[in-house]
């Protein structure tokens, strides 16, 4: 499983079941509680407004603004065209949130479909 993809499972399961133990995190996704650590810190500095309690787990501070969507192909080449769209428009702050939704479709969408998507910078 690809690190980005991992990220999401964790940061899912935490949604999911409202809190979650590094070594419940770890067994279902087949890493070591060290990897959990790295990724937790990887959510954190990312923005996620993860927490975690000793003997309790991970859970989150507040509820996410913008839950977690599952696209299809079709959708997300939408989402994607529309991004690219508006990076190209006139207006200098949409064209800079288009960028960052760009850069954060890059970050989760494997690499191999970068290409067919128009993903390349």
């Amino acid at each position: 499983m690809s690190s980005p993809m991992r990220l999401f499972q964790i940061y899912t399961k935490i949604v999911e079941t409202g809190t979650a133990s590094a070594a419940h995190l770890a067994e279902g996704l087949g890493v070591s509680e060290r990897t959990i650590y790295r990724d937790i810190e990887r959510l954190r500095a990312a923005g996620a407004p993860i927490e975690g309690e000793r003997r309790s787990g991970y859970k989150l501070r507040e509820w996410p603004e913008f839950p977690a969507l599952f696209l299809n192909r079709e959708e997300l080449g939408v989402l994607v065209a529309g991004a690219r769209a508006t990076k190209a428009g006139s207006d200098p702050v949409q064209a800079d949130a288009a960028e960052s939704l760009l850069e954060k479709v890059r970050e989760v969408v494997p690499a191999a479909s970068h290409a067919r998507l128009g993903l390349r910078r």
